[in-house]
């Protein structure tokens, strides 16, 4: 990301970075990939199903099957939809905040303010929230001010795979950097499998287990009924009959994928916006004067108006760009026949390396 970034900064906008890879810095690109009449596949070499998993939703490149299970899981995450999660969120955040303020007036010094690992606590929050939005359930990481056993199995099985302390320097989540490196094998014939099979088999078993708890979480949700929907909700009611639009197997990989995509990677997100944040005092500063004149009570910050507040969506917006959840990009393929993107024609199978965009030509905040 950041050596295409300098290739963009020497030689311009479009830039050819492999003899079937072409990066665009346009803002035009979105529309013209995402948006176009004409579908650019994904790239097969970036999504792909980990080993030993059915294909889901996030990982298919399959259009139609896409299609297919997206129209059963899309109805939990309307605009409406998500706006009934407001209470569970807000509970969360209460949490949080309220034992982030314990910890600060408790020093055995008496003296108030204490050391605080954010990266930590926001893990905690994201990982809860998921928990109980997808599962409705709860990993009580706050509440016990720890990792749930699942949570620490993910962490450990991705360190431990891909010696994640070597890269954290890049600031991307955990979530990418396995994406990013398990592409990068498949650019080799035959060393992804060659290097799986090289894995210990504590390290296999340690994956296996991640995936076989979240089976058992996924199955428990399944065979209880709850008054709150969440986002398993429209794949067991009606809007599926009988599995026959979405099958047991693909509902639990995607699933389990959400559990992950869904929170580690919003707390990195946000661990790198209030880094930046701090490091900039005076943005830090217009941001509190923002908030503070518009609000009195913590009651009043509500979905609905903290979308009013201008300078805190361009933080967000700033921290989403320098702090990409998705930073490995949403590579695409030229469709059959060709397709044109800020009017250059790109031949059939073209790769799309669109990860720029998260770079350059945004709005500063400062």
């Amino acid at each position: 990301m950041v050596d295409v970034k300098k290739l963009h900064e020497i030689y311009g906008d479009v830039v050819r970075t492999a003899p079937d890879e072409v990066s665009f810095a346009r803002e035009e690109a979105w529309h013209d990939v995402f948006s176009s009449y004409k579908q650019f596949p994904r790239n097969q070499t970036f999504f792909k199903a980990p080993p030993g998993q059915p294909d889901n939703l996030i990982t298919t490149v399959d259009q139609k099957k896409n299609t297919r299970m997206r129209q059963v899981v899309m109805p939990a995450f309307t605009e409406r939809a998500l706006a009934k999660q407001e209470p569970v969120i807000q509970s969360y955040a209460r949490l949080m905040i309220g034992k982030l303020v314990d910890q600060a007036v408790s020093t055995n010094s008496g003296e108030t303010g204490s050391t605080i690992n954010i990266v930590d606590w926001l893990n905690w929050f994201t990982f809860d929230v998921i928990g109980e939005l997808t599962l409705g359930e709860s990993f009580n990481c706050l509440r016990n001010e720890t990792n749930h056993q699942w949570v620490s199995l993910i962490f450990n099985s991705i360190k431990s795979v891909w010696g994640f302390h070597v890269l954290l320097p890049l600031k991307l989540s955990l979530t990418d950097l396995v994406m990013a490196l398990a592409a990068a094998t498949r650019y080799y014939i035959g060393l992804e499998p060659f290097l799986i099979r090289l894995l210990p088999p504590r390290i296999r078993k340690m994956q296996s287990d991640h995936y076989a708890t979240a089976l058992g979480k996924i199955h428990r949700r399944m065979n209880r009924s709850t008054a709150r929907e969440d986002f398993m909700t429209p794949m067991l009611n009606s809007n599926n009959p009988n599995f026959t639009k979405m099958s047991l197997e693909e509902i639990e990989s995607t699933t389990a994928l959400l559990l992950v995509a869904g929170s580690e990677t919003t707390g990195t997100t946000l661990c790198g916006t209030i880094n930046l944040l701090v490091q900039n005092p005076i943005e830090l500063r217009k941001l509190e004067h923002e908030i503070r004149s518009n609000y009195k009570r913590e009651e009043e910050l509500t979905f609905r108006t903290l979308q009013t507040l201008p300078f805190l969506n361009a933080v967000i917006h700033e921290g989403l760009r320098l702090c990409n959840p998705v930073a490995g990009g949403l590579l695409r393929v030229a469709p059959k026949g060709g397709a044109t993107v800020c009017g250059h024609f790109l031949p059939e199978g073209v790769s799309d390396c669109n990860e720029c965009l998260y770079i350059l030509h945004s709005t500063d905040v400062a």
